[in-house]
């Protein structure tokens, strides 16, 4: 690549790096997610950071712990919000430095056995693709778990007992900010036993990697979750097991599905991407036993497996493969470039950077038009609540956690736990407000009206209602007094 190609690429990185700082609490673009994580997850995963800087408690006895699971993530977010302060853009902050931080791994993997074109390629993926760019502003999982893989996969590289020790670091850190991560062990064991040592010397090293990793989800389990036990079941059953493939017909449908699905990534760069992969291992040649090729090939696949064990792939998931998909097409691009294929390599080229033209014309068109339905509807609500005068006034809904990170409100999750729980917590914690999409569902209805009254106070039309195509509703709940309850 010529200098003035390479300092144009190198610009274009800089820039949507940075476009990302920009309007951090504006709406998640239209139109990219069809799931409800918009109104749930960022709230959920870092319930226990907002829990921590507010009442110096990190869970709630018998409501939605996920950090008795996943504690890497809250423990990252509570430093952000012990520095900078509790809000939803420096939640969101957090994940774009991560993000950033993932990109420079993932420059500094693809020089350890490609050159610069496979790289900028890489990079110019991850930084400009217009669904890594939305969804890295998110506060969710998926960019720190990443970022732990690509961290573990350099330390593997580097060999020898300290990089062995290092890699089960980081891929047990990985593995505590999302359990999906397990897809990476065949990649890290892939770079660990690639490495041009005695095969002996090697398999020790993968199995040091694989007794260190064991030894240190035993300690997890004995320090942590073996005290909050019923915190941890909770989210296996609600976020594991419910949502697990059952079955090796329904699984093969599903994989089928997964890797059809992954257009939400990019409906151009991803299916180039797996068909080149393709069409070198079919066809062989040098690009075939290539060590990056391999990792983005086996790191394709696994992620793709994982991902088919459960019934539930949002678009966000997607996000995990940006990594991999950019190596790849940077590696045919050079290798191509490189055999003298000149022609073929600047097609490819020009229809990567076309794809990314118009992925970076989709962001920077977001970013004119910045829309606050969401962090406009937190202030409101929070005003509401503060016109009440209610003291240390709690809020009850399936998304509630997330409304925790625009006002401060100490918060109940009234879905993910069991719902036969819920008349004891609204006795303990004794809610002021409830929040929902549109109506009450009537089980919960039911529960809640006999806990006291249910009062209407206001509806906001957040993200353009796209999940149910119903408002966020605010509820009003004013406890029975004894005398009252106690009558039939």
């Amino acid at each position: 690549m010529k200098a003035a190609g390479v300092t144009l690429a190198a610009l274009v990185i800089i820039l949507f790096a940075g476009l990302r700082f920009v309007h951090l609490e504006a709406d998640f673009p239209p139109g990219v997610s069809g799931s409800g994580d918009l109104y749930t997850d960022e709230g959920a995963y870092s319930s226990a950071a907002v829990r921590w800087v507010t009442t110096g408690q990190w869970r709630l006895e018998g409501d939605f712990n996920p950090a008795v699971n996943l504690p890497v993530y809250p423990l990252i977010q509570a430093v952000t919000f012990k520095a900078l302060g509790l809000s939803l853009g420096h939640a969101r902050l957090t994940s774009v430095i991560l993000y950033l931080l993932l990109m420079a791994a993932v420059w500094a993997l693809a020089r350890r056995w490609a050159g610069p074109v496979t790289a900028l390629i890489a990079l110019l993926v991850m930084a400009v693709n217009f669904n890594a760019f939305a969804f890295s502003r998110l506060a969710l999982l998926e960019v720190p778990m990443t970022l732990f893989v690509v961290l573990g996969l350099l330390a593997a590289a580097r060999g020898g007992a300290t990089g062995t020790v290092l890699a089960a670091a980081a891929f047990l850190l990985a593995l505590l900010t999302k359990t999906a991560a397990g897809f990476a062990l065949p990649v890290i064991l892939l770079v660990l036993l690639w490495r041009p040592e005695p095969l002996t010397r090697r398999l020790a090293q993968a199995g040091l990697f694989c007794a260190l990793t064991g030894l240190g989800l035993l300690a997890y389990y004995f320090v942590l979750v073996r005290g909050h036990l019923p915190d941890y079941q909770t989210y296996f059953m609600t976020n594991v097991l419910l949502r697990t493939q059952g079955g090796l017909w329904d699984l093969g449908r599903a994989l089928v599905r997964i890797i059809w699905y992954g257009r939400q990534f990019d409906p151009v760069l991803y299916p180039l991407a797996l068909l080149g992969a393709a069409g070198v291992l079919v066809v062989g040649g040098k690009l075939r036993r290539h060590p990056l090729f391999w990792i983005s090939v086996v790191w394709i696949a696994a992620y793709l497996a994982t991902l088919a064990t459960q019934n539930y792939a949002p678009a966000r998931f997607y996000l995990v493969l940006a990594a991999p998909v950019g190596l790849l097409l940077g590696l045919m691009i050079e290798h191509l470039a490189r055999s003298g294929r000149r022609g073929a390599a600047g097609l490819l080229a020009g229809v990567v950077i076309l794809a990314l033209a118009v992925s970076g014309g989709r962001a920077v068109d977001y970013l004119r038009h910045p829309q606050y339905s969401w962090a406009s509807m937190m202030r409101e609500l929070h005003g509401l609540v503060r016109q009440d005068g209610r003291e240390n006034p709690v809020i009850l809904g399936h998304f509630a956690n997330s409304l925790s990170l625009g006002t401060g409100l100490l918060s109940l999750n009234d879905h993910y736990t069991w719902k036969s729980s819920l008349p004891a917590r609204l006795e303990r914690y004794r809610p002021d407000y409830y929040v929902t999409l549109g109506g009450i569902e009537a089980p919960i209805r039911s529960v809640l009206e006999r806990y006291g009254t249910v009062e209407p106070v206001r509806t906001w039309d957040v993200f353009h209602n796209y999940y149910t195509g119903e408002p966020v509703a605010l509820y009003r709940l004013t406890r029975k007094s004894p005398l009252e309850a106690s009558r039939p």
